[in-house]
């Protein structure tokens, strides 16, 4: 009979011990669930910025005349200086781990001065295919590689936290900014007019 009550008394602290643990765990589980929700949702918001970014070079890809080359280089400028603006002003979910949140903050930093840097690099480029000057080519493909370092850094930052978060696959690098990429590059190939009255027919429409 003793050994019997010795037993149950056994199973009971047992139980009692490994509670604590089981209502931890599931804490941390669900702790672990909404930080990753909190940022997938910061993740689509830059995907969001890049994808209407680098959307803006999409005019490029059916070859424009002269004329709506400078239009539509002068719009991705904008938008370039516009989108850095913008990740700027981004708010880090404030309920992530401090390291995760410290992360960010580099993370969008690093797209701030990437699309400064291309927006720089497509104003060099309209001067370039407005007079020729070959130092100006150079300083436009200059800031377009300072950008694409930034911004590819960038990504694969983002991937590394989200890494530490989940274990979920993913595309390293967005299908928009792969395509983007390859427009910025294709503008080298663009030979200079040498005729200012292109800015001027621009601005006059």
């Amino acid at each position: 009979m003793i050994h019997k009550y010795i037993s149950i008394l056994l199973l009971f602290s047992l139980s009692i011990s490994t509670y604590p643990t089981i209502s931890l765990s599931k804490n941390e589980n669900n702790s672990n669930q909404q930080a990753l929700q909190a940022f997938l949702t910061f993740e689509k918001q830059i995907y969001d910025l890049l994808d209407t970014a680098m959307g803006s070079l999409n005019e490029l890809g059916e070859k424009p005349d002269m004329k709506n080359l400078y239009k539509n280089v002068w719009s991705a400028k904008q938008k370039f200086f516009d989108t850095s603006l913008a990740f700027t002003k981004l708010k880090i979910p404030p309920t992530l781990p401090d390291d995760i949140k410290a992360s960010l903050k580099d993370i969008k930093d690093s797209f701030s001065t990437g699309f400064d840097a291309l927006g720089a690099s497509m104003g060099y480029f309209l001067q370039y295919i407005d007079n020729g000057n070959p130092i100006l080519f150079d300083r436009f493909v200059e800031k377009r590689e300072e950008g694409v370092a930034f911004i590819d850094g960038g990504l694969t930052s983002l991937a590394s936290v989200k890494m530490q978060l989940s274990s979920i696959e993913f595309k390293l690098k967005p299908n928009t900014w792969i395509v983007g990429k390859r427009y910025l590059n294709e503008l080298q190939n663009i030979t200079p007019s040498g005729n200012r009255s292109i800015q001027s027919q621009s601005e006059g429409n």
